[in-house]
């Protein structure tokens, strides 16, 4: 028989497990234990998926039937430190780290990337909440959100907020060199509907390092504000 499995073990105690299907690829290997699965490495773990035309991927297939109050969760990441770091040593922790590449070979057609791809779906019966992202930082001598580096190209922005009621009406967030903010709206109906309306529950301030505030219509300026001085064009 051509489908068989084999178990070996080398020099240092390097063990394999290797199945073969002599006319195919579904010499599939499973674990399926009355209990859980521990993987207890001495080093580090690596799962390499073979470079080849196809839909290779890892899985994580879960479903809850859970009925009464509970949490469900489908991949828990548990990372301490608990080694002490050094004087005058700097330690770089990461819970998850991509890395994607496109650029090792010359394309023809085009390549499309997406490094986290998120899709949540929910219905109105009962009560149901989705959060795309839920972060929190605390407790650190700086706590940073999130940090976005993009390059400061025509097309490039940092945050693109779309409507669902119509995914062409959108607000773009972008920062360029100097540290200038640029707020873009989009009404795709040619209209001049993509309003920013800022509502505070409090007061507005506005504090221009630079003294000067100008408010245009395109490109002209109708009122500025001034350090010393007020302008209004008609």
């Amino acid at each position: 028989d051509n489908n068989y499995t084999t178990l070996t073990t080398a020099g240092s105690g390097a063990t394999t497990i290797a199945t073969v299907d002599s006319d195919g690829a579904l010499g599939h290997l499973t674990l399926d234990p009355d209990g859980d699965i521990l993987l207890t490495p001495a080093r580090s773990m690596t799962l390499t998926l073979p470079a080849a035309v196809g839909t290779q991927q890892f899985t994580i297939d879960k479903d809850c039937v859970n009925t009464a109050s509970t949490t469900n969760i489908g991949m828990h990441l548990d990372f301490d430190q608990t080694g002490i770091a050094a004087s005058g040593q700097s330690l770089v922790n990461k819970g998850i780290d991509l890395d994607m590449n496109c650029q090792s070979v010359t394309h023809v057609g085009s390549i499309s990337q997406t490094g986290l791809d998120i899709d949540l779906v929910a219905a109105t019966d009962g009560v149901q909440i989705n959060a795309g992202i839920d972060i929190n930082c605390t407790g650190g001598d700086y706590n940073r959100g999130l940090n976005i580096t993009v390059p400061d190209a025509a097309n490039d922005y940092h945050i693109k907020l779309f409507a669902a009621d119509d995914t062409g009406d959108f607000a773009s967030f972008k920062v360029a060199d100097t540290g200038i903010l640029t707020i873009d709206t989009n009404d795709d109906s040619g209209g001049r509907l993509a309003n920013i309306v800022l509502d505070a529950d409090g007061d507005i301030e506005l504090n221009a390092g630079g003294g000067n505030i100008n408010f245009k219509a395109s490109t002209a300026t109708y009122f500025a504000i001034q350090q010393g001085r007020t302008d209004l064009s008609y």
